[in-house]
């Protein structure tokens, strides 16, 4: 029993910590372009996109080795990259002003990321007693979406005590000089944020179990392999589009979402604000979603939300002040809740293999969201971000009317996962050996 919650508390931190910093991208890129660096849309829908594209394509290659070994390690590695290398890729951007450096380092960071999210789920699943394993999924989830929250208002906030306001003066001077300068700002400040990664790290290390526990854990389950039904192709396919059309509404339009609160005049604690909430939004939804499993089905759970929350995209650009901040918390949670249930809707096909069905899930989520934002920013450079988000609105919603054709809970309820007798009295995961 405490090793369950252990190990699910361990992952939850973690989960926490990444995506504080995952989550800083979109205001970092808004804060450079008005700052420090010319950044056009197109150029942030790029950066944005590869870099959900890598988290994405990679996730299941790490997923299948977390099924071989449990990924104990890997799981620490990878957040201690994602942290330090995005820091990295942040500062040198600022000192050299080179988008091609600064795209080359923001790509290859997402790999941390990758090999520590799959593994995270398969734990948090795992963790979970007979039943309850989309409750634990939405509070795994939701301790990444307050990440997410607390990011970009955190890094917003920072980055605007960084900054010089030179656009006074030379507005001052005439229309000449008008908007010659950048305004000053750091990015530096953002690297004390780094301390959090030590105590996440150190609870991955110390009670997510090693090789050996999680081998024995999971004989038990192999054992039902062959009881599983085959995979019927039609219905997966109508699967897979669904969740297509919903990433790109969320989370791929994430990283325009500053964009256009910068356009209307917020300041960058103020977008950075607005991120927040949509993130934060989507995470109290995922719980409520998640709780809700025993009383509906997860085809309801998933059309539900997606038609009712989608058409809000559409009222974005035209709202301003606090009615702004409403349609952002209506708009993110919405769509944000049906997150969980889909993805352990996946894990549902492949229980033997949750490790691979976490990353297959979530890297097709992040990979087709991504592509969304190489044409959201697209689409905003050529008609603006107004005709952008009324196209998420409209794609948004087309995801639930086709969620209508779903035949979801129809596999047999979860396994659930033993836990070796010696596991249950004690966190033993602490070994350094076969993480």
């Amino acid at each position: 029993m405490r090793y369950r919650a252990s190990r699910l508390q361990a992952v939850a931190l973690a989960h926490f910590v990444i995506d504080i910093f995952n989550s800083m991208g979109p205001v970092v890129f808004a804060f450079l372009s008005t700052h420090l660096m010319p950044l056009s849309k197109t150029q942030i829908g790029l950066a944005a996109s590869l870099y959900t594209m890598v988290h994405g394509i990679s996730q299941p290659l790490f997923g299948w080795l977390a099924d071989k070994s449990g990924g104990r390690r890997m799981a620490a590695f990878g957040l201690v990259w994602t942290v330090l290398l995005l820091l990295l890729t942040f500062i040198i951007a600022a000192l050299t002003k080179q988008y091609i450096l600064l795209l080359l380092m923001y790509v290859i960071t997402p790999l941390g990321s990758a090999a520590f999210h799959p593994i995270g789920v398969m734990h948090a699943s795992e963790a979970a007693h007979h039943g309850k394993t989309a409750r634990n999924l939405s509070l795994f989830f939701l301790a990444g979406y307050m990440g997410a929250a607390v990011g970009p208002t955190a890094t917003g906030w920072m980055l605007d005590q960084t900054t010089l306001h030179f656009s006074a003066f030379t507005a001052a001077l005439g229309p000449t000089l008008n908007g010659l300068l950048y305004d000053g700002g750091s990015v530096v400040p953002l690297a004390g944020l780094a301390v959090l990664v030590i105590p996440a790290s150190l609870a991955l290390v110390f009670f997510l179990p090693n090789s050996q526990q999680h081998v024995q854990a999971h004989q038990a389950v192999e054992e039902v392999k062959g009881e599983r039904k085959a995979l019927r192709i039609w219905p997966l396919v109508l699967f897979a589009v669904v969740i297509a059309m919903r990433s790109l509404t969320h989370p791929g339009s994430v990283p325009f979402m500053p964009l256009l609160f910068l356009e209307k005049g917020w300041t960058p604690t103020e977008y950075g604000i607005v991120t927040s909430l949509y993130w934060i939004s989507g995470a109290v939804a995922g719980v409520v979603a998640g709780n809700l499993t025993e009383r509906f089905s997860s085809r309801t759970l998933i059309v539900a939300p997606m038609l009712v929350g989608a058409p809000f995209f559409w009222l974005l650009p035209q709202l301003d002040g606090p009615v702004a901040l409403l349609g952002v918390i209506v708009a993110g949670g919405l769509t944000g809740a049906p997150h969980g249930i889909i993805v352990g809707e996946i894990q549902r096909l492949l229980p033997v293999s949750k490790g691979f069905a976490s990353g297959a899930a979530l890297g097709f989520i992040f990979a087709t969201g991504a592509l969304g934002g190489v044409v959201i920013g697209l689409v905003s450079d050529h008609f603006g971000l107004t005709t952008a988000f009324h196209a998420i609105a409209v794609i948004g919603s087309l995801s639930g009317i086709m969620a209508l054709g779903l035949s979801l809970n129809e596999q047999k309820p979860d396994v659930p996962t033993p836990i070796p007798a010696n596991a249950q009295l004690q966190p033993q995961g602490h070994s350094l050996r076969g993480g």
